[in-house]
């Protein structure tokens, strides 16, 4: 004769005794941040003046409209000419809108250096005009023009052509880094 299985189970774990009840008492968490957090935190928190030594000071505000640009000496003519008419490949862009200018000015410098380091060369700042605060104008546009210069990997700056967005984006000229400028010795120096 057979078993029907839950005979069987029963008889299995016949001898099986229960544990005892007993309450789980979880430590409470530790409320003291670890120093990785720490110097998280603290990163975070400080400005990127302290971070980049990028200055907010003596930003000169100008108008929604007013066409921006800046060039280094020694960058050539015309590689400046072609640059300011949009003939180079745009190969990023950073949307500053709706950021303050704390957070814009933290988000330009990282890009800047993230492009330096990714050896990008032309890229685009989307700053926005700046005219719908009246009693404002232009903030975000007119600090994005002060930062710009203090940057080293920044060699030019200019606002866009109207089918990249106007007087409320930049184009950036960054430099090359070191060992892009090797190679580029290097290559031309073989022919």
């Amino acid at each position: 004769m057979q078993e029907s299985e839950s005979e069987l189970f029963s008889r299995e774990v016949s001898d099986v005794v229960p544990l005892k009840k007993r309450r789980v008492h979880f430590d409470k968490p530790n409320r003291t941040p670890s120093l990785a957090q720490q110097a998280r935190k603290i990163s975070a928190q400080s400005t990127p003046e302290e971070q980049e030594g990028v200055s907010t000071e003596g930003a000169v505000m100008v108008h929604p409209f007013d066409v921006l640009e800046f060039k280094r000496v020694g960058l050539q003519d015309g590689v400046y000419r072609k640059f300011r008419l949009g003939k180079y490949p745009i190969e990023a862009t950073i949307d500053l809108h709706r950021m303050t200018l704390q957070e814009g000015q933290r988000e330009l410098v990282r890009f800047i250096r993230d492009c330096f380091q990714l050896g990008l060369r032309t890229v685009t700042v989307n700053h926005g005009r700046g005219d719908r605060d009246p009693d404002n104008p232009a903030r975000m546009k007119s600090h994005v023009a002060h930062w710009l210069p203090q940057m080293d990997a920044v060699l030019a700056y200019h606002s866009a052509q109207q089918h990249h967005g106007g007087s409320g984006v930049l184009y950036v000229l960054i430099r090359k880094a070191d060992a892009q400028k090797q190679k580029n010795r290097e290559r031309f120096r073989s022919r």
